[in-house]
């Protein structure tokens, strides 16, 4: 008897590449649910009347949203667990680099000159639905890693990953993420969709 695939939990926080290597989408789920701080500025020119008890606020602009994912915690518990963490490790110190120096060494492909990826950041949603009936929280949402921060722990035990590399058994990383449009998707902007939590990828 054949055995169902585990399918993945669609609603788990996850940051994709559409273009990774070969041009083809890399992926980091987090298996354990980090903390998710979404803020937004909203800049206002203050107008001072004389001797009025109060500004008149000029809207200017709203900011771009920013995401801090907080205790980002990768846990290995066996050799397996410790190889997959460290190459998701290695993965998010690639989405902060710019392309430089030789062209890809599998595809030959020249790719150099490029910026840092601009990846999609879903949490809580099914990417897979997207319309007027579904609202959603973040759904693709394009954003660039602006921070990278994590520590090598002292006070925690170590396991080597499969090739032998030692590896924190629990490593706890912050990421900070600002989201990015092209200038037609602004351009297609509705507050209406939006406010429905159906635009895609705001």
């Amino acid at each position: 008897m054949n055995e169902k695939p585990i399918l993945e939990n669609v609603y788990k926080i996850k940051l994709v590449n559409p273009r990774g290597p070969g041009r083809r989408p890399e992926r980091v789920v987090f298996d354990v649910t980090p903390q998710v701080v979404e803020a937004r500025s909203v800049q206002y020119e203050e107008i001072a009347p004389v001797h009025a008890p109060g500004y008149i606020m000029i809207y200017k602009t709203t900011g771009s949203r920013s995401f801090d994912l907080g205790n980002v915690t990768l846990v290995s518990q066996t050799p397996m667990d410790a190889s997959k963490n460290i190459r998701i490790l290695h993965t998010l110190r690639s989405w902060t680099m710019p392309r430089f120096g030789k062209k890809e060494p599998v595809t030959g492909i020249d790719r150099r000159g490029e910026p840092p990826p601009v990846l999609y950041f879903s949490a809580y949603s099914d990417p897979t639905k997207i319309g007027s009936k579904y609202v959603n929280h973040i759904n693709k949402v394009p954003v660039v890693i602006t921070q990278l921060t994590f520590d090598y722990p002292s006070d925690v035990a170590y396991i080597n990953t499969e090739e032998g590399t030692p590896m924190p058994v629990v490593m706890n990383l912050t990421i900070s993420l600002t989201e990015t449009h092209a200038p037609i998707e602004y351009e297609q902007f509705s507050l209406t969709k939006f406010k429905q939590g159906s635009l895609p990828h705001f």
